[in-house]
Protein backbone atom coordinates (compact mmCIF):
# COMPACT_ATOMS: atom_id res chain seq x y z
CA UNK A 1 0.00 0.00 0.00
CA UNK A 2 1.08 3.37 -1.10
CA UNK A 3 0.74 6.58 1.91
CA UNK A 4 2.32 9.10 0.05
CA UNK A 5 -0.92 10.98 -0.27
CA UNK A 6 -3.03 9.56 2.58
CA UNK A 7 -1.66 12.35 5.01
CA UNK A 8 -4.11 15.16 5.11
CA UNK A 9 -3.51 16.64 1.38
CA UNK A 10 -1.24 17.48 -1.22
CA UNK A 11 -1.86 21.01 -1.61
CA UNK A 12 0.59 23.16 -1.32
CA UNK A 13 0.14 27.18 -0.71
CA UNK A 14 0.72 29.52 -3.95
CA UNK A 15 3.75 31.00 -4.06
CA UNK A 16 2.51 33.67 -6.76
CA UNK A 17 -0.67 34.07 -3.84
CA UNK A 18 2.18 34.94 -0.97
CA UNK A 19 4.41 37.59 -3.24
CA UNK A 20 0.83 38.82 -4.26
CA UNK A 21 -0.26 39.24 -0.25
CA UNK A 22 3.25 40.80 0.35
CA UNK A 23 3.40 43.21 -2.52
CA UNK A 24 -0.83 44.16 -1.32
CA UNK A 25 0.30 44.58 2.39
CA UNK A 26 3.23 46.59 1.18
CA UNK A 27 1.01 48.99 -1.13
CA UNK A 28 -1.39 49.33 1.40
CA UNK A 29 1.16 50.47 4.08
CA UNK A 30 3.15 52.80 1.47
CA UNK A 31 -0.07 54.39 1.05
CA UNK A 32 -1.66 54.92 4.59
CA UNK A 33 2.15 56.81 5.07
CA UNK A 34 1.96 58.66 1.87
CA UNK A 35 -1.56 59.67 3.55
CA UNK A 36 -0.28 60.42 7.27
CA UNK A 37 2.78 62.23 5.84
CA UNK A 38 0.74 64.41 3.64
CA UNK A 39 -2.26 65.33 6.56
CA UNK A 40 1.12 65.82 8.81
CA UNK A 41 2.74 69.00 6.73
CA UNK A 42 -0.60 70.62 6.42
CA UNK A 43 -1.63 69.29 2.85
CA UNK A 44 1.68 70.43 1.31
CA UNK A 45 3.35 67.16 0.57
CA UNK A 46 7.19 66.79 -0.83
CA UNK A 47 8.16 64.87 -3.96
CA UNK A 48 9.00 62.49 -1.65
CA UNK A 49 5.58 61.06 -1.08
CA UNK A 50 4.42 61.39 -4.45
CA UNK A 51 7.59 58.93 -5.94
CA UNK A 52 6.48 56.53 -2.58
CA UNK A 53 2.58 56.75 -4.16
CA UNK A 54 4.27 55.82 -7.77
CA UNK A 55 5.90 52.96 -6.37
CA UNK A 56 3.16 51.88 -4.31
CA UNK A 57 1.02 52.12 -7.35
CA UNK A 58 3.95 49.73 -9.37
CA UNK A 59 3.60 47.10 -6.66
CA UNK A 60 -0.06 46.85 -6.35
CA UNK A 61 -0.39 46.48 -10.13
CA UNK A 62 2.44 44.00 -9.91
CA UNK A 63 0.36 41.91 -6.63
CA UNK A 64 -2.63 42.54 -9.05
CA UNK A 65 -1.29 40.42 -11.56
CA UNK A 66 0.26 37.94 -9.62
CA UNK A 67 -2.88 37.26 -7.36
CA UNK A 68 -4.78 37.27 -11.20
CA UNK A 69 -1.97 34.22 -11.57
CA UNK A 70 -2.51 32.52 -8.75
CA UNK A 71 -6.28 31.93 -8.98
CA UNK A 72 -5.59 29.44 -12.19
CA UNK A 73 -3.32 27.21 -10.10
CA UNK A 74 -4.94 24.24 -9.20
CA UNK A 75 -4.37 22.25 -5.85
CA UNK A 76 -3.64 25.42 -4.12
CA UNK A 77 -4.76 26.55 -1.13
CA UNK A 78 -6.99 29.38 -1.12
CA UNK A 79 -5.25 31.91 1.85
CA UNK A 80 -3.04 34.14 0.40
CA UNK A 81 -4.91 34.22 -3.13
CA UNK A 82 -7.60 35.38 -1.68
CA UNK A 83 -6.05 37.76 0.68
CA UNK A 84 -3.13 39.14 -1.88
CA UNK A 85 -6.34 40.18 -4.16
CA UNK A 86 -8.22 41.90 -0.72
CA UNK A 87 -5.00 44.00 0.05
CA UNK A 88 -3.95 45.14 -3.69
CA UNK A 89 -7.92 45.95 -4.23
CA UNK A 90 -7.62 47.84 -1.08
CA UNK A 91 -4.81 49.89 -2.63
CA UNK A 92 -6.52 50.70 -5.72
CA UNK A 93 -9.74 51.52 -3.72
CA UNK A 94 -7.24 53.75 -1.73
CA UNK A 95 -5.76 55.14 -4.58
CA UNK A 96 -8.99 56.16 -6.45
CA UNK A 97 -9.81 57.82 -3.63
CA UNK A 98 -7.12 60.15 -3.00
CA UNK A 99 -7.03 60.61 -6.66
CA UNK A 100 -11.20 61.44 -6.79
CA UNK A 101 -10.91 63.57 -3.71
CA UNK A 102 -7.66 65.38 -5.34
CA UNK A 103 -10.03 65.61 -8.49
CA UNK A 104 -12.62 67.45 -6.23
CA UNK A 105 -10.91 69.51 -3.92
Amino acid sequence: MSFKNYIYTNKKQSVYGIMATFFGILSTVTFLLCIYGSFKVAGDPSADYTDSAFFALIFMIAGFVLAVISFFESDRFFLFKVTGMLFNVTALISLSAIMYAGAIF
